[in-house]
């Protein structure tokens, strides 16, 4: 079983559809338990079973946490699987609290940098406190499993796996940097602002002839259109909103750039080198240095500093080099982090003994 609040609009969601559909295409059964359906949500396979404890967000906010975990506990007792998955800090907690059957195996999982994410320090001393209590936890690279010291608590890394429909999207034309794509949701974790004065600095210092366009929501987006107006980037900054195909629009796009204060295992920066974007990451806890071998395949920012990342994206505005690191990054992250290999560790975890 995978549990998981709902089934669209980020990465732990993409990543629960696909194991999903995986787990189904072996002699495996799967149930898929959501909190409640949205719009747009990821692909199920039809033998994937799926179940939502009620009907929308509206209704499922109006039920107490402890009504949420006794409803979780039917669905388990109903099903009665062998092994339960749960996607993120809160789910890992009510799933945790609802398994009463002691032949069912929970293992918990880290979608985030453990250090900084859940938010609330409380919520991270009880997202410990029950993964010490299951003894194990799913993590997405090594980095994170270096959170977690106690040698009781028993950790498998599961890599984010590139969706194989990717492999039919390529970006072919190179140039040298005009237009910067990033992609993300629209919070204070991706620091945005460091974005936008980075690009008034290539306008303003480097005289680069330079355009951002950032695709995303979420709560932050007020907070980001008024830092570019305060910059008067107006003309070279915008808000673009989600779209349905961004991996099409990504490849028209000369360089991607991920400024985040801190990542899990970011699946935007995965996928836009699986099409053979050019990319810059600031080289943040944790995820990008597992993906970006820096100058080969994308470049690492170490510095925190609009003066540091616009002096290297300038440093490395080179035409050759944009499509050599481009053409390797696609190469590298699908022997990588292909779906075969992540499902093989997947199921190396469901079959742990």
């Amino acid at each position: 079983m995978i549990v998981i609040p709902y089934l669209s609009d980020g990465g732990a969601e993409r990543v629960a559809s696909l194991w999903a559909n995986y787990i189904a295409t072996t002699d495996n059964d799967v149930k898929l338990l959501t909190y409640y359906k949205v719009d747009n949500e990821y692909t199920l396979d039809e033998r994937v079973k799926r179940v939502n404890l009620t009907k929308n967000k509206e209704s499922y906010n109006k039920i107490s946490f402890f009504k949420k975990v006794r409803m979780i506990r039917n669905e388990i007792c109903t099903y009665n699987p062998d092994v339960i998955i749960p996607f993120l800090s809160h789910t890992n907690i009510a799933v945790s609290l609802a398994n009463k059957n002691k032949n069912c195996q929970v293992f918990q999982t880290i979608r985030n940098n453990p250090w900084v994410n859940p938010d609330k320090k409380m919520f991270r001393i009880l997202r410990d406190f029950f993964i010490k209590k299951e003894k194990k936890v799913i993590v997405q690279n090594e980095e994170q499993a270096s959170y977690f010291k106690s040698k009781k608590i028993k950790k498998y890394v599961v890599c984010n796996p590139v969706n194989p429909k990717i492999s039919e999207i390529v970006k072919t034309n190179y140039q040298k940097i005009e237009k910067i794509v990033a992609v993300g949701r629209l919070h204070s974790q991706k620091n945005y602002p460091l974005m936008i004065k980075t690009i008034g600095l290539l306008l303003s210092k480097y005289k680069m002839n330079i355009k951002l366009d950032i695709y995303g929501d979420g709560p932050d987006a007020q907070l980001i259109q008024s830092e570019i107006n305060n910059s008067k980037l107006n003309d070279y900054v915008t808000l673009k909103g989600r779209t349905s195909n961004i991996l099409e629009i990504e490849k028209k796009y000369d360089a991607f750039l991920m400024t985040s204060n801190y990542e899990g295992f970011p699946n935007a920066l995965l996928e836009a080198m699986a099409i053979g974007l050019p990319v810059f990451s600031t080289n943040c806890k944790t995820g990008p240095k597992n993906l970006i071998n820096n100058n080969i395949n994308g470049i690492l920012i170490d510095a925190f500093d609009p003066e540091a990342i616009a002096k290297i994206i300038y440093d490395n505005n080179n035409q050759e080099k944009l499509e050599k690191m481009g053409k390797k990054a696609r190469d590298d992250v699908f022997n990588k982090y292909s779906m075969e290999m992540s499902m093989k560790q997947l199921m190396n975890v469901i079959s742990y003994e």
